[in-house]
């Protein structure tokens, strides 16, 4: 198909249809490159568990960010918590996650769990967890994992569910091992108070 000027005086142009459309698609095409679908970076954990957070809630995740800017993320209605050299712990409203695609460098997103997360790691282990995740590291952290002295589940076997593995167990307390994706997963635990690394006076009990 052919479009035909037809300004008087000037003489009739054809101008192929097939070459405007083309020219559209590279438009969107350019466009789709530049803003990724923030969702295609993250697993079906994390999409797993933001699914569990309510649509007017706030979002604790990690972003990977290649290279990461020396200044703060541009984050609408969001904040940081906590950065490492590569890596940067964020809250945001849940319904302004599609945002995330718009930032510069994103190589990968994990979902930790609601905005309340935050409150529940002890900074120690706060910058142990995203080091881990950033390097993609699945060795084992040593923690202390405090819950609500009224729990009344069987916390060895809801910390194993998680893929975590219980040292001791004593009262609400419970000492582990876990990974970065076991952590998230511990962190949706009901009446989890507290995670943190053991204190050199709070020695981990012999396996």
């Amino acid at each position: 198909m052919f479009r035909r000027s037809a300004r008087p005086g000037r003489r009739t142009r054809f101008v192929p249809g097939f070459v405007l459309g083309l020219v559209a698609v590279g438009i969107v095409a350019a466009g789709c490159h530049s803003t990724p679908n923030w969702s295609t970076l993250m697993d079906a954990s994390s999409r797993a568990r933001l699914q569990a957070v309510p649509d007017t809630a706030r979002v604790l995740l990690s972003l990977r960010v290649d290279p990461l800017p020396e200044t703060p993320l541009s984050l609408e209605g969001g904040r940081e918590v906590f950065r490492t050299a590569n890596a940067v712990l964020v809250e945001v409203p849940r319904a302004g996650l599609s945002r995330l695609g718009s930032i510069a460098g994103v190589k990968q997103v994990a979902v930790w769990g609601g905005a309340d997360a935050a409150g529940k790691l002890g900074p120690r282990l706060r910058r142990q967890l995203l080091e881990a995740w950033a390097s993609a590291s699945e060795e084992p952290l040593p923690m202390i994992a405090s819950f609500a002295p009224e729990h009344s589940g069987d916390l060895k076997a809801e910390v194993e569910a998680v893929g975590a593995h219980p040292r001791t167990v004593a009262g609400s307390v419970v000492t582990l091992d876990a990974a970065p994706e076991a952590v998230f997963g511990l962190l949706q635990v009901p009446d989890l108070l507290r995670l943190q690394k053991p204190r050199p006076t709070e020695p981990l009990g012999a396996k």
